[in-house]
């Protein structure tokens, strides 16, 4: 609704600052629905839902008053995985978000005394896990310095378009072999997000 409100017959009365997690959008609706009136029951079954609790109960379980019958089909989500997803370089207007800590950045294995390489390290401290990549000291150095513009706490994150422009104003490789390269994947796996 956020995106496009005319397409649900609503408008925006204020947009709060910021550009990310506008869940709450105070709004008109003409149709005359209580919005309101589904928060509690919502806001319970997020917080349910991020701890793993619930996963089995109707919808109709987190409310205390009669809601429609859900219109979306139960294989949905398995149908969606099965058709595939977008390749990355397909999302270049997407804004890409690092969810995790901000990693540490080695210059060159302190294993190998004296040894400055061609590689470094990002270390990962996250809060399940931790993991390194071992990687070219350039773009390790180019990741490293791109991580804090990659976290929530930034208000302008960027989008993959432009983390491509900065990739190649550095580096002679093209981006979409970065972006089928295996660090890249692992990111993806490990909470680099594409929203």
């Amino acid at each position: 609704m956020g995106k496009d409100p005319g397409k649900y017959h609503c408008t925006i009365a204020a947009r709060p600052a910021g550009r990310f997690a506008k869940n709450d959008l105070v709004h008109e609706d003409p149709s005359g629905c209580d919005h309101q009136s589904f928060a509690l029951g919502l806001n319970k079954a997020v917080y349910n839902f991020m701890h793993g609790i619930g996963m089995d109960l109707a919808i109709k379980e987190w409310f205390d008053f009669h809601v429609p019958a859900i219109s979306v089909k139960r294989d949905y989500v398995e149908r969606a995985i099965k058709e595939g997803s977008v390749v990355d370089d397909e999302r270049l207007s997407s804004r890409v978000l690092w969810i995790e800590n901000q990693p540490c950045f080695m210059q060159h294995d302190p294993a190998k005394k004296g040894d400055v390489g061609r590689n470094g390290r990002l270390v990962f401290t996250m809060k399940t896990e931790s993991f390194t990549l071992t990687i070219r000291r350039e773009i390790g150095e180019w990741l490293n310095d791109t991580f804090p513009r990659l976290s929530a706490q930034n208000t302008a994150l960027l989008t993959l378009e432009e983390l491509k422009q900065d990739y190649e104003t550095r580096f002679s490789s093209p981006f979409r072999s970065f972006l089928r390269s295996r660090e890249w994947k692992t990111l993806r796996e490990k909470g680099l997000l594409l929203i």
